[in-house]
């Protein structure tokens, strides 16, 4: 019985020292700040459809006002491609990262934080996605909350690990 209790003791840790622990009881604030996330997240998924329709019009737009120059029309092409391309990343490393936000994976999280301060700075910067609210704000604003959500997920470990840490010593000395 108590080789049983130690071997069910050491199996939780494996799975409690890559994340949170699932049997880690989460607070208010982590839950708000995690679904708030979750939401933005959908939301700049979302909105990115809008940002290849802007970004069409505007590069339809200045087409037509280069059409004697083809180096211009050059330079707004390539403008295009690079601003898609960027858009349709962000987006596909969205998804991907939106399931580990949802499992509490620390490691995701902090990619998600590096990835969206990345795309905010590139959507304030760039030429096409200047003028779109979906490529600086909804970015920066998921930056924000995954550095919260980062500092709650350690505060939220330690904790467990004080509350946890006399149960786990008694259960090594039984063995």
């Amino acid at each position: 019985m108590v080789a049983r209790s130690f071997h069910r003791s050491t199996q939780s840790l494996g799975h409690y020292s890559s994340s949170l622990s699932r049997y880690a009881p989460k607070s208010t604030e982590f839950k708000v700040i995690k679904y708030t996330l979750v939401v933005f997240m959908i939301l700049n998924i979302f909105s990115s459809i809008w940002v290849c329709i802007y970004i069409g019009w505007q590069t339809d737009f200045e087409m037509g006002g280069t059409a004697n120059e083809p180096s211009a029309k050059s330079a707004v092409n390539s403008w295009y491609i690079c601003s898609m391309f960027f858009v349709i990343f962000a987006d596909l490393v969205d998804i991907i990262l939106l399931f580990g936000v949802w499992a509490d994976k620390k490691p995701w999280v902090i990619a998600l934080c590096v990835l969206s301060f990345i795309f905010s700075i590139y959507g304030i910067s760039s030429v096409y996605l200047r003028g779109s609210i979906t490529c600086f704000v909804i970015p920066f604003c998921i930056f924000t909350l995954s550095v919260l959500m980062i500092w709650l997920i350690r505060h939220e470990e330690a904790q467990y690990d004080v509350q946890r840490g006399p149960g786990l010593r008694t259960a090594v000395k039984r063995f």
